[in-house]
């Protein structure tokens, strides 16, 4: 999902805004994985046990798709980086 989406976006607004987006996003995800953090659940309460698996369910998914997003922005990045580097260093 991720891959797809920021693909879009890297070729319409910018491989750094893709990858600035990207970056955001598994933060979120950090953040939201970390605050849902597995308090104790006092007498096997459910309704706190599924809202505890929705908050991680989510928080993995958004970290998800911004993983999946950088990996083929940071890829390209790289590669554009190494390509201009190489045609520098032939012109001296």
């Amino acid at each position: 999902v991720g891959m797809v989406i920021f693909g879009l976006v890297a070729d319409r607004l910018g491989r750094r805004l893709g990858s600035i987006t990207t970056n955001v996003l598994m933060l979120l995800g950090a953040i939201f994985l970390t605050a849902a953090s597995p308090a104790p659940f006092p007498d096997g309460n459910r309704q706190q046990c599924d809202q505890f698996f929705w908050w991680i369910a989510v928080s993995y998914f958004v970290f998800g798709v911004g993983v999946g997003g950088e990996y083929p922005l940071s890829a390209s990045i790289a590669s554009e980086r190494t390509m201009t580097k190489g045609a520098n260093a032939a012109r001296r």
